[in-house]
């Protein structure tokens, strides 16, 4: 299911499955991630890292943001 948002001033766009995947981040439920800040990419996921400019810190709880959405 694809979920967008904003966490903290972020544009959010999530893939995001029932259960944890091998290609998600972590191995969990978020396949693809894209994070924008004044509307440039600050962190693209697509079944690995292509771009990351956040923290990893920042990373997780959107993660578990978008999840508990």
């Amino acid at each position: 299911m694809w979920k967008k948002g904003t966490y903290k001033g972020y544009y959010i766009e999530a893939k995001v499955y029932d259960t944890p995947s091998s290609s998600g981040i972590n191995n969990g439920r978020v396949s693809k991630l894209t994070v924008k800040a004044n509307g440039n990419i600050v962190a693209h996921y697509d079944r690995g890292w292509d771009e990351r400019y956040i923290t990893m810190g920042l990373i997780k709880e959107i993660v578990k943001a978008v999840c508990a959405a």
